[in-house]
């Protein structure tokens, strides 16, 4: 894996510093700035490089200079400190690094621009604000003329507040811990040490089986820390601002401008504090972040100002409307250059505005149900309310609502679908470490907490839809039978008999079809599917099984850009569920791509948003798995039993929609700890016992790519396999494992370029062993997935012509956006919808484009 964290802006300057650049280092307050400059100054001192750090030390004239401990000057003569500066740098080669360029006197900066001027040293100089909006002319007189390159302090991905978390905690904190703070701080270190202090302060923390998890809701926990963290250096003004930001929730640009002062929002947005998301055809939203500043400010105000600024907001119209228009975010998304997962920092911005705009739907709906306690309101709050991990609001509602005669069948139907799910959450969440299998791989894998189990208990309620609860075993065991799978794609869904499951029978027939074995049919299936008037988590699950479906059958392109259009599609609609889904279908199609980096940023996508509740759960958990198994193939394995350790949290009493793959989990981390014995029983136990429910995709994935011995009982159960089943994807590994068992030199030749070496790195180390590939030459991969083969989908507009040949040309966005008088972000845009419309992954793959 690649760096992570601080290590990433590091690694970003020190790109630029042997070019002879100077490098400007933009961030968030406690976003890290100091310490990359910290990290610049030790590696400097190692090159034998004289580097020296000055630091804003207030308002006081040339106050940054004459508190440095190398000064021997004490009055304030700025010839004397010029010389002494001088002095220190003479070295031919050196560097100058100013910390909160921003924030130091302009006399201070005038003296170190002089001395630059004599000595040639490299500046490297780090600041919150734009320098060229900044309030002293210091700043623009230094900067202006030096054309610094400037890098960005990206936000920490799971990987990174995970080792921060372990290094202020003393232990590991579990999956579901570090993906609530993450949410919460939008990846800010200073917020995340802040946030963790103010849990363990606050008893919200406790220590289980040697990790540290949630004891209560973090959501609770005092966050006058955080917002200290983030307000300083703000005005009062601005503050007032992002107080009535924080309480409308996120509203449209033009309604925000109304409500508050257009210049403190500006200033606010140039400090990262108020962001946004274009939502096409409704415009810009703006919300505070992160959005535990948004909390924190909250809980700040009095109920009485709380209910004038929700007057002025509905005086002004602040509704905000939701869009389904696609905008290619995955582009820059999986390109980015974090290895750690860590997305672009607009995108850790989006996602606190994907959890703001969940928290201000929740409490609207929670409103309306206080108001109008009636089911269908309540069904309306449970609807949100279940996406997240809310056992005490959950249980609220079911001990205060009772279905009576006189409500409407189908929403009394609703209401007994989420207690059943709620109830099968909620005991995990009481219990989970008794729920833990060890890794054995027990049929039933993990449907998550309560998950999308296929089997509701008999209920009166419940009567309309009882006939779908065998229906996903029925054709499983129809389909291990030997009836075709094509008869099985064409029957017609039984009629669900409540609103509420529209879409239901489709998705479980579809379901049943992939985990049978058959991708193909399973299309079939879908194509059929009447999903119109459907929900959204059932529209949500359609769409990821046909990207499952393409998948399986080998159409790996087609799956990716199926994949990153529905997760464009989420992120304009700014949906938890749908992104969490998305993203985490997106992270399997790239790891089977041999794309391993990106599929970790993709399952990071899903992880930066929080854990999910009684609702999202399925493929939420098959991102955990793709995670684990990348981080224990890498070496991480503090990272990789973490997130194991979120799979073992699963009820064995719950059929799930797919089964999460969990054993390949616990296969791939036995395997890199040191025993391999104890991976190959786990993948060979989960094989046996999934085949024998009828899941004989999952047992055909645990006998090829779960380890273990090749021997002739894994080469005849793959083979028996291969005969009940079509699974394009698995055939290359398939004839692999034969081709191994045999000895057959041809067999595995021809089938090495089918495989991805990341996928199944046992398999590629005997197939390189066989055919004498000698040390140090390259492992064989799958062969690289084409993106279009040149044809484009849809022809580039002028202005997207245009960057797409300046970025080839290797000019970054900002010398795009100077040259073609644009904004940075109007470049980002047009450069990512040109990369969506090439087939490209990244701007790099531009040098073998046309134009």
């Amino acid at each position: 894996m690649e760096a992570e964290g601080f290590g990433l802006t590091v690694a970003a300057a020190q790109r630029w510093l042997p070019l002879g650049r100077d490098v400007l280092v933009r961030g968030d307050r406690g976003a890290g700035k100091s310490t990359v400059l910290e990290g610049l100054l030790a590696d400097a001192s190692r090159r034998g490089v004289t580097g020296i750090l000055v630091r804003a030390g207030g308002s006081r004239a040339l106050s940054a200079l004459l508190d440095h401990a190398s000064s021997s000057v004490r009055v304030p003569d700025e010839a004397a400190l010029a010389d002494w500066l001088t002095e220190e740098l003479r070295a031919r080669r050196s560097v100058l690094l100013v910390d909160d360029a921003d924030r130091m006197d302009d006399p201070s900066l005038a003296v170190v621009r002089r001395v630059l001027g004599r000595t040639g040293s490299l500046l490297v100089a780090s600041c919150t604000a734009d320098p060229l909006r900044a309030a002293g002319p210091g700043i623009r007189d230094l900067l202006l003329g030096r054309a610094p390159a400037e890098v960005r302090v990206q936000p920490f991905g799971f990987r990174a507040v995970s080792a921060l978390l372990e290094s202020v905690l003393g232990a590991p904190a579990d999956t579901g811990l570090t993906a609530s703070v993450m949410a919460e701080t939008g990846g800010n270190p200073r917020a995340v040490v802040a946030l963790a202090d103010a849990a363990r302060a606050g008893g919200a923390l406790r220590r289980v089986d040697g990790l540290w998890v949630e004891d209560g809701a973090l959501g609770e926990v005092a966050a006058d820390a955080v917002a200290y963290v983030f307000l300083t250096g703000l005005g009062p003004g601005c503050v007032d601002t992002l107080e009535t930001l924080a309480c409308a929730g996120p509203v449209p640009a033009d309604v925000a401008a109304r409500l508050v002062d257009p210049v403190a929002l500006a200033t606010l947005a140039d400090h990262g504090r108020v962001v946004g998301h274009e939502l096409v055809g409704s415009g810009e939203v703006l919300a505070v972040s992160p959005p535990l500043l948004a909390r924190a400010l909250r809980e700040r105000v009095s109920p009485f100002r709380r209910r004038q600024l929700a007057e002025r907001v509905a005086a002004e119209g602040g509704a905000v409307a939701a869009s389904s228009a696609v905008d290619d975010v995955t582009t820059v998304l999986l390109a980015a250059p974090s290895g750690e997962g860590g997305a672009p920092a607009w995108v850790a911005q989006v996602a606190g505005l994907v959890h703001e705009r969940a928290t201000a739907e929740e409490g609207a709906r929670r409103a309306e149900w206080l108001a109008g306690p009636t089911l269908a309101t309540a069904n309306a709050y449970l609807a949100a309310l279940m996406r997240r991990p809310a056992p005490d609001p959950l249980a609220e509602v079911f001990a205060r609502v009772t279905p009576t005669a006189c409500d409407d069948p189908g929403e009394r139907a609703a209401f007994a679908f989420y207690r059943w799910r709620w109830s099968a959450w909620s005991g995990v969440a009481a219990g989970s470490a008794a729920c833990a299998t060890g890794g054995t791989g027990d049929a039933d894998d993990g449907a998550g907490r309560g998950g999308e189990a296929a089997d509701p208990p008999a209920h009166p309620d419940l009567a309309p839809v009882a006939a779908l609860g065998d229906l996903k075993p029925r054709l499983l065991r129809e389909l291990a039978a030997g009836r075709p799978a094509g008869e099985v794609a064409a029957e017609a869904d039984p009629e669900p008999g409540a609103p509420f499951a529209r879409g239901w029978p489709a998705v479980l027939r579809a379901a049943a079809l992939l985990e049978g074995g058959w991708p193909e049919a399973a299309l079939d299936a879908l194509d059929r599917a009447e999903a119109g008037d459907a929900g959204p988590e059932t529209r949500h699950y359609l769409a990821a099984l046909r990207g499952q479906a393409l998948l399986l059958a080998g159409r790996l392109v087609e799956a990716e850009q199926w994949q990153r259009r529905m997760l464009d599609a989420a992120y304009d609609a700014v949906d938890d569920l749908a992104i969490r889904v998305h993203a985490s279908m997106l992270a399997e199609v790239l790891y089977m791509s041999s794309q391993t980096a990106a599929a970790w940023r993709a399952v990071s996508t899903a992880l930066r948003l929080g854990a999910p509740g009684p609702i999202g759960t399925t493929f939420y958990r098959r991102g955990l798995t793709v995670g684990a198994v990348i981080q224990a193939h890498a070496g991480n394995l503090t990272l990789a039993q973490v997130l194991v350790r979120e799979l073992d949290r699963t009820p064995t009493a719950h059929r799930p929609l797919l089964r999460s793959l969990r054993p390949l989990a616990h296969a791939a981390l036995a395997g890199a700890t040191g025993e391999p014995s104890e991976a190959a029983w786990i993948a060979r136990t989960a094989a046996r016992r999934y085949a024998d429910e009828g899941l004989l995709h999952p047992a055909l994935l645990c006998w090829t790519l779960g380890g273990g011995e090749l021997d002739a009982e894994r080469a005849d159960a793959v083979v028996d396999l291969e005969e009940r089943t079509r699974v394009p994807l698995l055939e290359p590994y398939a004839r692999l494992v034969v081709g191994l068992v045999a000895d057959d030199h041809e067999e595995i030749a021809a089938a090495v370029p089918g495989t991805s070496a990341d996928a199944a790195p046992a398999l590629a180390r005997a197939a390189e062993a066989v055919l004498g590939v000698r040390e140090g030459t390259p492992r064989p991969t799958r062969a690289p997935v084409s993106r279009l083969g040149g044809v484009r989908a849809e022809p580039l507009s002028a202005r997207e012509q245009e960057v797409a040949v300046l970025a080839r040309e290797g000019l970054s966005n900002r010398q795009i956006a100077d040259q073609l008088y644009l904004s940075v972000r109007t470049v980002e845009n047009h450069m990512s919808r040109a990369l969506r419309k090439l087939g490209l992954v990244g701007r790099s793959e531009l040098a073998d484009w046309g134009g």
